[in-house]
């Protein structure tokens, strides 16, 4: 066969693809060999120029050279840019720094998830303290470049030449050098004067307030060039090591390498080069370096750490460490600096408005200095003036007049004077358009506007209505409120976003109102029984620890009941009573008549049939202010005061409301303001200012956790500690608002407008009417709480009341109304006014109309005029609040905001479902409340028009808080009504009509539902129930051995039973306040009695009363043998906060608690103490007798009968007998002997207290409160409680409180608890409530949430237990607060962290681990989660402690329970119950830490008693006055949440707080 060769162009072929594949893979090949060329190159190009430092001097000059050739306008934006550029480049620059280290180091990067992978516990010793001094700051310092950011962001550059602020630049540049970064706002402040004197040049505002940033900028800039030279070093140092590593100690080439790098990098490299050979020499030659591969490393941590030689730092690299220590202390003291007063002493602006004629600017709180300040500042740009001009200008026009709010700078400032300063500096009292919101004479344009929307709303409403429906058009007049309310609230929320919200400028009265403002807080209120009175004298004395120090009285005026007599059989002794109460009040506080009261005799009312008080809360106000004026009242009355105080303002709330601690300070520092003090003309009426002030008013759902109605109505958006200004329409557009009945009024005022101006028999809502006849001014950011109504039933009866009280006034929309005297007179209510009562009928309205218009859509059958008035229904209630929420969002994103932006989804979007839930709510309960609104409508109407009758008819919401309600079984019948008439009417029901009338048909079932409340205790088995009884049992017994009179009845800090027992010497005061609470909890369950209880109350008070203090505080230490102070002599701030809690929660127990005998309490009492005798019985021979007779004995004590209280008694005297008669075996147990004769002294204590009150008085199985006067040890507990104030330890600098005090040197710690999260929370709770620390200063306290796999949480400091769940023993952490979402991600964290470890027990806090020191005793640390903690040396070894476990009950009950008896089968229990710790780091099976902490075993009591009590601590705890008016912080919601690599604090704390050691 003949073979063909293939055809030439076939080869061809085969040799042109060939080629062409090849060239192309040359051809990638070297693209992508180019561009990895390319990217080296700019990437050294950029890191080059990042690495190069340009002195700011240069720079400087080069920003001043890049806007001197530009116009004033496009200089001031590029300045701007300039500065911002400056910043982002330091930052990139130090990141070289941290770069490096960037997945390398555990204890930087917290983007992994996983906890228990960051194993170390420190940076490594081989690091130069100055380089592990910056990466522990990189958060702090990273926070502070945001800061810094966003500082300059907010800068005005456009209120300023740029070349001021360069020139500022430049000075602030030669003074950080001359003071090498040690200034102070002394220097500072010296230096910025000179230098305006040098160059007769003043700061402006913008200049001034450009110092601050300037100011970081140069020391971050420094600080950076510091880091990069730090990164060098490190760079050497880790390439000597490594070629020590691998050619060996005396390698001949290390000379020519650091030759090398001398020339090439220059000397401090080959220096830190050099360095580090010498040490890894000396290393090696170390003794314990021979040691160290066989020690090896366990968990992370090597466990030789400490023995092996440290790094030790040359010269150059010590002068480097003092260089950040110093700039990091620069950026500290910057954070501590008190700016405001910086720009006092330094700015012109302000130094020409402290000249005010009147006296007054100097006097004012910041915010309305600032404020004055930056509206100065703004008009004069307007008018392209400089701002001194201005000023002075305002000045001139003040000093024309002698008196009045015209003598007062602001008048020309922010009031009705600025059109006045216009005219004289331009001859126009007006400002161009554009500048509207300058000119108070602006305002009738924009109220044109504001009533021009809302009728253009409505009508373009209506005509839609008219359009679709023409055949309905009689159904106009129904549906008027419908369009009405929803084009209000349409208008309301545009005009609310565009007019910024009115700010009240106010005196600072913050430390103590003078004389000047006198003024008498009073709550009016209604007599009824002693707890009421209790009740009421409660909100007094919080009032009043308010206010200690200032010019302030206290009343309570008082009604009797209305009755069918003058005089009640119980009115003689209720007077008694309150006047009993009421000396004992002013002998408590050593006062005379600062708190009284003023009871009115009762009058007949024709129109009630009844006697009563003169119209009620109208009526006693109004006679108050008569009798301060000396005017005759309308009716008898009784004044406990012997004489009245003079006043000028009175200050009212509602018996069920709260104010917070500064609320009488700033309501009457904006009330004695010029600008809002009330002026009366010559015929009396008011010429200027308010003569009302109305805080707003806020719901607190305080209750949400225990009822189901609020928890519906709960929105963190509307109840928010971070909202401080909240809007309100009328105020902002027509400078009044209205009254609420709850704020502050001028007696003169007052009287001048209201005396004999309001008929009687007539007004039920009388605030509105008082408010609008007398000015009133709103304040947005001073808060008043009302709780929200528990119950439907309450609701609607509040709502009721307020439908007739708003329609009984319909008749002052007529142009005449009726006076006192029934004279005829003229309407003086102004349009505004008028148009407020109509809105308030007209939105009443509201839900009648939709129902009505719902049932005639049934039956003309027309599904489509349903749907459009259900949907308007619908936007007003929930789609337009949601609509905007979302917009907001859509900004957000659509801008550019890119932080949070996954959490302000989260949060819209949980806010929709909320709003959903409540409109839900809304649509199946409208049958109900539109006929309670129309029951309501009809009533008043008939009363007020036909009947005349009933017309004051009031009854307290308290009186329908009881959730068991009737259930409404009406509208049932009502919804088959319609369904018969639609069945009638129509063959088939549309489904829409249908759904309706499914749901109608459910409002009992619903009814019922909300009406019963959220079960408050955990819902324990009888097994679990004992378990956790015995537990708290055996936790006692350990008090119950240790405390005595050889201890002076304090306990001991710790009992070691092994390896060597040991009983500690000396106490700590928060052992002590453990004690007390765990006696008072003992009584609780049943395991002391009431008289064994005051016993070791009393004892423990007396010792505490003869122990040395300092200031009122104790120290933290003393022996108990002695009661002397032990060493160290120091006053810490946590330790004090703990024993005042303590204290405080056994003070409000001995008021509240007379329950002696409760036989329930009694017998499960003994029947745990039997148990436990029981179950500690050795089982051997000799013992058998003695356990079969205690077996019998226990069975009968189990058989208690706790139904019949003298068959009880009985029973127990038989038990008694029988035990008597019982021969005790010598070799019992000490352990079983000292549980019996607990179990006998509560059987003998219990029939002597059973005999006593067998001829005194009556007892049950439910509490009632005391009505007694306060005992001997209460007045004790009362000293005490008021003597421990904060004020020494608290910084003023930094507004926060210290971690405690050196008396010796009378010097307070540097250091701080900065966190929210952390043990020292009740101590910063306390001192806000007195008054030692400010709003400002909890605000400070750090609020970093980390988003973790279990949930968002708080950062605490060590990342422990103790930290999150201590102080919620005395604090009511909600589950949906800040505080009570990160306890619960806490505890999951620590089971997640224990399972990962394969740990069968979780539970990681501070304690005592299996180590022991030169004496003996354990070691004490604190052990965390590294995910959870701020600070960079969490040690999160597994050691888990016992109290730990236990303070997590109320959390998870059911999974603590089972971890309790994890713990007990590894050897965790003991004599007293469970040991201290087990330390799983030392052995996998567990080592035993056996021992007994005081503090750790009140703990579990404590946690124990709140679980079974309901929470009793925290409910003492909150009922005391001193903390009541601070409770609301505890509701704080979650701010965004930080998903940075790591926690970030916030730029003033830069230093530690580290918890002060156990040990004295």
């Amino acid at each position: 066969m003949v073979q063909h060769a293939p055809p030439k162009s076939f080869l061809l072929k085969i040799f042109k693809n060939s080629f062409l594949s090849l060239f192309s893979g040359i051809l990638s090949l070297l693209t992508v060999l180019f561009l990895s060329f390319l990217s080296m190159f700019f990437s050294r190009l950029f890191t080059r120029r990042y690495r190069e430092e340009i002195p700011v001097a240069t720079w400087l000059r080069q920003a001043e050279l890049s806007v001197s050739q530009l116009s004033l306008r496009r200089g001031q934006r590029v300045l701007g840019k300039h500065l911002s550029h400056k910043v982002r480049d330091i930052h990139r620059r130090f990141s070289l720094f941290y770069t490096p280290y960037r997945g390398r180091a555990p204890w930087l990067d917290r983007s992994q998830k996983d906890d228990a992978q960051a194993s170390f516990a420190a940076p490594p010793d081989t690091l130069l303290l100055a380089t592990r001094w910056l990466l522990k700051k990189h958060a702090a310092i990273a926070a502070e470049f945001r800061s810094l950011e966003t500082t300059l962001s907010k800068v005005s550059f456009d209120e300023t030449a740029p070349a001021n602020i360069i020139a500022i630049a430049r000075l602030l540049d030669e003074y950080v050098e001359r003071t090498a970064f040690r200034f102070s706002e002394e220097t500072l402040a010296s230096t910025l004067n000179d230098w305006q004197e040098s160059a007769a040049f003043s700061l402006s505002l913008a200049e001034t307030e450009a110092v601050s940033p300037i100011l970081r900028l140069l020391s971050l800039d420094k600080l950076s060039g510091v880091a990069l030279r730090l990164a060098d070093a490190e760079e050497a140092r880790t390439l000597a090591r490594t070629s020590f590593n691998k050619f060996g100690p005396n390698a001949p080439r290390y000379n020519g390498m650091a030759a090398k790098l001398r020339k090439r990098y220059g000397d401090a490299y080959a220096d830190a080069f050099t360095d580090a050979l010498e040490e890894c020499r000396a290393k090696e030659s170390s003794p314990i370096s021979r040691f160290r591969d066989s020690a090896g490393k366990k968990d992370g941590v090597i466990a030789l750490k400490g023995l092996a030689p440290k790094t030790t730092d040359t010269k150059s690299m010590r002068e480097l460490s003092t260089r950040v220590r110093i700039l990091l202390r620069s950026l500290s003291l910057l954070g501590e600096f008190e700016w405001n007063t910086l720009l006092r002493k330094t700015n012109a602006l302000h130094r020409l408005l402290v000249r005010d004629p009147a006296d007054t600017y100097e006097h004012m709180t910041s915010l309305s200095q600032e404020m004055y300040r930056k509206k100065a500042a703004s008009v004069a740009k307007t008018l392209r003036l400089s701002e001194e001009t201005f000023i002075r200008a305002a000045l001139a026009l003040a000093e024309e007049h002698e008196d009045g709010p015209w003598r007062h700078v602001g008048f020309y400032l922010v009031d009705e004077g600025l059109p006045l300063l216009l005219k004289r500096l331009t001859g126009n009292d007006r400002l161009s358009w554009w500048h509207w919101y300058h000119d108070r004479q602006r305002l009738p344009a924009i109220r044109a506007a504001y009533f021009g929307s809302i009728l253009s709303v409505s009508c373009i409403t209506a005509g839609l209505f008219a359009t679709f429906y023409l055949h309905y058009r009689f159904l106009m007049i129904i549906a008027f409120p419908i369009l009405y309310k929803a084009s209000k609230h349409l208008v309301d929320s545009l005009f609310v976003g565009i007019v910024p919200p009115t700010f009240l400028p106010r005196l600072n009265f913050r430390r103590r109102v003078p004389e000047s403002a006198s003024a008498i807080f009073v709550i009016p209120a209604l007599l009824k029984d002693r707890h009421t009175l209790s009740a009421l004298l409660g909100k007094l004395e919080t009032a009043y620890l308010s206010n200690a120090a200032s010019a302030l009285s206290y009343y309570l005026l008082l009604d009797y009941t209305d009755a069918s007599s003058e005089i009640s059989p119980e009115d003689t002794a209720l007077l008694e009573e309150t006047k009993t109460a009421f000396r004992d009040l002013n002998a408590r506080y050593g006062e005379t008549d600062r708190f009284a009261f003023v009871i009115r005799s009762r009058v007949w009312s024709e129109q009630q049939g009844r006697w009563m008080g003169w119209e009620r809360k109208r009526g006693k106000l109004l006679d108050f202010a008569r009798i301060l004026r000396e005017r005759t009242p309308s009716s008898p009355f009784f004044l406990s005061a012997e004489l009245l105080p003079s006043a000028q303002f009175i200050i009212t709330l509602d018996e069920d409301a709260f104010i917070t601690r500064d609320f009488i300070k700033d309501m009457l520092g904006i009330h004695a303001h010029p600008l809002q003090k009330p002026i009366l003309g010559k015929d009396g009426l008011l010429t200027h200012g308010y003569a009302f002030i109305q805080p707003h008013v806020k719901q607190w759902f305080k209750n949400r956790h225990r009822f189901r109605l609020p928890r519906i109505f709960f929105d963190e958006k509307r109840f928010s500690a971070y909202s401080t200004t909240f809007p309100e329409i009328y105020q902002d557009v027509f400078l009044e608002g209205s009254y609420a009945g709850k704020g502050s009024f001028h007696i003169d005022a007052f009287l001048c407008a209201l005396d004999t101006t309001l008929p009687t028999n007539q007004i039920l809502s009388h605030d509105l009417l008082e408010g609008s006849l007398a000015r009133t001014a709103y304040a947005a950011d001073i808060d008043v709480f009302d709780e929200f109504p528990k119950s439907l039933r309450a609701m609607l009866a509040r709502n009721h009341r307020w439908t007739r009280g708003d329609w009984q006034i319909i008749d002052w929309l007529f142009p005449t109304v009726r006076d006192e005297a029934e004279q005829t007179r003229s309407n003086t209510l102004s349009g505004i006014h008028k148009f407020k009562i109509a809105d308030n009928l007209l939105q009443s309205l509201f839900r009648p109309a939709v129902f009505l218009i719902t049932v005639l859509s049934w039956i003309v059958g027309n599904p489509n005029l349903l749907l459009f008035a259900w949907g308007i229904f619908l936007l007003d209630l929930f789609l337009l609040d949601m609509c905007i929420d979302w917009i907001r969002w859509s900004y957000q994103f659509l801008t550019g905001t890119w932080k949070h932006l996954g959490y302000r989804l989260k949060r819209t979007a949980t806010r929709s479902f909320r709003l959903c839930r409540q409109a839900i709510f809304e649509c199946i309960t409208l049958p109900y409340t539109a006929l309670d609104t129309t029951h309501a409508i009809i009533t008043a109407l008939f009363r007020r028009f036909w009947s005349k009758k009933n017309t004051l008819e009031w009854v307290p919401s308290a009186h329908f808080e009881n959730p068991a309600g009737r259930i409404p079984l009406l509208f049932p019948l009502i919804t088959l009504t319609i369904v018969s008439l639609d069945a009638w009417l129509h063959t088939n029901i549309h489904p829409i009509f249908a759904l309706l009338l499914i749901l109608w048909t459910g409002i009992p079932l619903l009814v019922f539902a909300l009406n019963k409340p959220y079960k408050q205790a955990h819902d324990f088995s009888q097994q679990e129930e004992d378990v956790l009884r015995q537990d708290a049992l055996e936790t006692w017994s350990f008090f119950a051995k240790t405390v005595g009179p050889e201890t002076n009845f304090l306990p001991p800090d710790y009992v070691r039973t092994h390896p060597t027992p040991k009983i500690a010497e000396y106490t700590s005061i928060t052992n002590i306040g453990f004690f007390l609470t765990s006696a008072m909890l003992a009584h609780r369950l049943g395991f002391i009695s009431k008289k064994k209880t005051r016993a070791y109350l009393e004892h423990t008070c007396a010792t505490l009363e003869r122990m040395e203090q300092y200031q009122g505080h104790f120290y933290n230490w003393y022996a108990t043998k002695t009661a002397t102070p032990a060493p160290p002599l120091f006053i810490s701030s946590v330790d004090s906060g703990n024993l005042l809690a303590a204290l405080i929660v056994v003070r409000q127990w001995l008021t509240h608690d007379t329950d002696t005998l409760s036989i329930s309490r009694i017998g499960k009492g003994l029947h745990t103490l039997a148990r436990l005798i029981r179950q500690r019985i050795p089982r051997t021979l000799d013992m058998q007798s003695f356990t079969d007779v205690w077996e019998a004995l226990s069975e009968r004590i189990e058989t208690l009968p706790t139904d019949d209280e003298s068959a009880f008694f009985e029973q127990c005297q038989a038990i008694k007998t029988s035990l008597v008669g019982t021969i005790l075996p010598r070799s019992l147990p000490e352990e079983a002997q000292s549980i019996l004769t607990l179990f006998r002294e509560q059987l003998n204590d219990t029939l002597a207290e059973y005999d006593l009150s067998q001829q005194s008085a009556e007892f049950s199985n439910t509490a009632v409160p005391s009505n007694t006067l306060p005992t001997q040890l209460e007045r004790r507990l009362d000293a005490m409680i008021s003597a421990m104030r904060f004020d020494f330890l608290r910084s003023k600098k930094r507004s926060l409180i210290s971690i405690g005090f050196h008396v010796p040197t009378k010097r307070l710690e540097n250091r701080f608890y900065q966190t929210l999260a952390s043990e020292a929370r009740i101590a910063n709770l306390l001192a806000l409530a007195e008054g030692t620390l400010s709003f400002r200063g909890w605000n400070k306290l750090n609020r970093t949430v980390l988003s973790l796999p279990m949930g968002p949480a708080l950062i605490s400091w060590t990342g422990t237990l103790f930290e999150y769940l201590m102080p919620a023993l005395f604090l009511e952490e909600h589950k949906d607060s800040l505080v009570g979402r990160s306890i619960r991600t806490a505890i999951l964290m620590n089971r997640r962290s224990a399972k990962k470890k394969n740990i069968p027990v979780w539970g990681l806090s501070e304690s005592g681990y299996a180590e022991l020191d030169r004496g003996g005793n354990f070691r004490y640390k604190p052990f965390g989660l590294p995910a959870l903690s701020l600070s960079p040396s969490a040690d999160d070894r597994s050691v888990v402690s016992a109290y730990s476990i236990v303070l997590s009950l109320s959390s998870f009950p059911r999974a603590v329970l089972k971890n309790l008896a994890a713990y007990t089968a590894h050897g965790g229990r003991g004599v007293y119950g469970y040991i201290e710790a087990i330390d799983f780091h030392r052995s996998r099976h567990g080592s035993p830490v056996n021992m007994f902490m005081s503090h750790h075993q009140g703990m579990i009591l404590a946690a124990i008693g709140n679980t079974l009590s309901n929470h009793l601590l925290s409910r003492l705890f909150e009922s005391h006055p001193l903390v009541q008016n601070s409770l609301f912080v505890l509701d704080e919601g979650i701010p965004p949440i930080d998903k940075e690599p790591f926690p970030r604090p916030a730029a003033p704390y830069l230093q530690s707080a580290l918890v002060h050691p156990r040990t004295p």
